[in-house]
């Protein structure tokens, strides 16, 4: 699976006045939307030096109304982020400008934002459950991977993952995309912060009622 990071020039920073330009598909919305009135957001840099910008996109995203969207620019589609910001009420459209340039519109759907769903990390003991899965657990380190291939690395072991085991996963930083896909498929997460750059995550079958 070819790594599939993101790319920063000043190409892209050219081609931000030009975004609009482009309107076949594109949703009535954004088309009568005044360019003044979309809040542009380029992620490159922090992707580049090993940041995540989730919270730096949902606070981009918290502070859009219901006359204005924000264009997100990285290198391929945010799946992730589209399905998470679908289920708070925002809607999305996403434009290829080149193979490694994608623009990607947020806005408010029908003026109203609904309630976000809780895509806390269940912050279990990590010791305990790491204790209570000795020697049935299996270890990654997807520190040096290139983003979004640590949680695609992720993902990929947990539809492997036997039921009665867990995975190991030692990474970057508290991957916060990751978390509610993990709801989603009925996984539960224990964290354990050693450094800035370094967590241990133990992700295994949520057992609770």
């Amino acid at each position: 699976m070819a790594p599939l990071g993101f790319t920063c020039s000043s190409k892209k920073t050219e081609q931000v006045a030009q975004a609009k330009t482009s309107i076949s598909g594109m949703p009535d919305f954004l088309k009568q939307l005044p360019q003044a009135n979309i809040n542009v957001l380029d992620v490159c840099e922090d992707i580049a030096i090993g940041n995540d910008p989730f919270l730096k996109i949902m606070d981009a995203v918290d502070g859009l109304n219901e006359s204005s969207a924000l264009l997100l620019i990285n290198s391929f589609e945010p799946t992730p982020l589209i399905t998470i910001l679908d289920k708070k009420g925002y809607s999305a459209y996403t434009q290829e400008q080149e193979p490694d340039l994608i623009h990607t519109y947020f806005w408010r759907s029908n003026g109203k934002v609904a309630e976000a769903a809780d895509c806390t990390s269940q912050e279990n003991s990590f010791e305990e459950q790491l204790t209570l899965f000795e020697g049935r657990f299996k270890a990654i380190d997807v520190r040096y991977l290139e983003m979004p291939q640590p949680m695609a690395t992720i993902l990929q072991e947990l539809e492997q993952l036997p039921e009665d085991k867990a995975l190991y996963v030692l990474h970057r930083q508290v991957p916060q995309f990751l978390l509610p896909q993990l709801k989603e498929r009925g996984f539960a997460i224990a964290i354990q912060k050693a450094s800035p750059s370094k967590v241990y995550l133990l992700i295994y079958k949520d057992k609770t009622p």
